[in-house]
This record gives structure tokens, C-alpha cells and sequence, in this order.
């Protein structure tokens, strides 16, 4: 059944909305937006057609250098706003993967710094700096065990982990050391 302009009700689409529905903004839609490949937009070729049925023999141009350098010129274009949208995908993919990176380490990694000569022992004998895996979520990611030691005598690792109280597990489970930064 071929659709005519006389019964605009045989015609296989009844709206706009209809023939082009919109897709629902997704988590998953933006996944597939960020590493979708780059390809200019489909043409639509009946307006294309219709174009040039109607055009009257004054508006029809012959081809010349101006016509070539308006060619190049929209190419030019079109290069121009492909490689603005490739950096703007690129540039968002990154940010969401730095922010990713970021998010995760705060919430199961910590940083433990300026480790007290008690505690240097084993793997942390020349440590300047090391990183544990924590036990808990989102907790301080950097923790400076020089604030946290009293020098008010006694036993100083007895001290430290009184200070540190419920972070006491930093310093306590070795096997959860991920990282040493040699060199202190």
C-alpha cells in the first residue's frame, strides 16, 4: 500500500512524536551516549528530494569555485563540530572516570603517613608513607600518625591506638597494607 497525500490517514506514521520518539534519559543511556562512535547525523532524503523538485530553473546553480569553496567550508565545518563533540565525550568520560577513581579510594583506602619508629617493623622498616585497605566505608582517607601519638610516656603503641580509636585497624592488620612508600 503506497501512502498518497490525498488520505493522510493510509500514511504509516501518524505524528512526529510518533515516528521519532525520544529516548528516556538513563544512567545506561548516558553510558551508551559517552562511548557511542562518532557519525554525522542521517539525512533525511525526501526533504532532500522535494527540495530540488521544486526548484526552478533561476534557483538551480552551476557549479564554480565559489560553490567549491562553500563545499570545503561546510566540510570544514562539519570536521570542527565533530572534533567538538569527540572532546566533549572524551572530556566527560574522563572527568566520570577521575570521579569514579576519587570516590572509590576515599571509601575503602587510606593513606597512613609519618609512621612512628615503633611501628617500624618487617614491611615497614624503611617506610615513608604507606596504604591500607580499610575495614569500614568512607571514612578519613589520610591519617598522620604523628598527630595521634601522646608523648605523655608509657606504652606508646598502647597510646597511638587509644588515640586512633575506632581507625585503630590501620595500624593493627598488616596483611591489609596494599602499598609501601619507601625511603623515610
Amino acid at each position: 500500500m503506497n501512502p498518497t497525500n490525498d488520505d493522510p490517514d493510509s500514511h504509516p506514521l501518524l505524528s512526529r512524536k510518533e515516528a521519532h520518539p525520544k529516548e528516556r534519559i538513563t544512567p545506561l543511556f548516558i553510558l551508551k551516549w559517552l562511548v557511542s562512535p562518532l557519525q554525522p547525523a542521517p539525512r533525511n532524503k525526501t526533504q532532500k528530494n522535494t527540495r530540488k523538485t521544486f526548484a526552478t530553473p533561476r534557483q538551480k546553480k552551476k557549479s564554480s569555485r565559489s560553490g567549491a569553496r562553500r563545499r570545503k567550508r561546510r566540510l570544514r565545518i562539519r570536521r570542527a563540530l565533530r572534533f567538538k563533540k569527540y572532546a566533549v565525550r572524551t572530556s566527560a568520560t574522563v572527568t566520570l572516570i577521575l570521579i569514579i577513581a576519587i570516590v572509590s579510594f576515599w571509601a575503602k583506602f587510606a593513606v597512613v603517613t609519618q609512621i612512628p619508629d615503633v611501628l617500624r617493623q618487617g614491611v615497614l622498616l624503611h617506610a615513608r608513607a604507606y596504604i591500607v585497605l580499610k575495614s569500614w566505608w568512607f571514612g578519613p582517607p589520610y591519617f598522620s600518625l604523628s598527630t595521634y601519638l601522646n608523648e605523655s610516656g608509657g606504652n606508646s603503641i598502647a597510646n597511638l591506638e587509644q588515640q586512633l580509636g575506632m581507625y585503630v585497624e590501620i595500624i593493627k592488620n598488616p596483611n591489609e597494607i596494599l602499598w609501601v612508600f619507601q625511603g623515610g
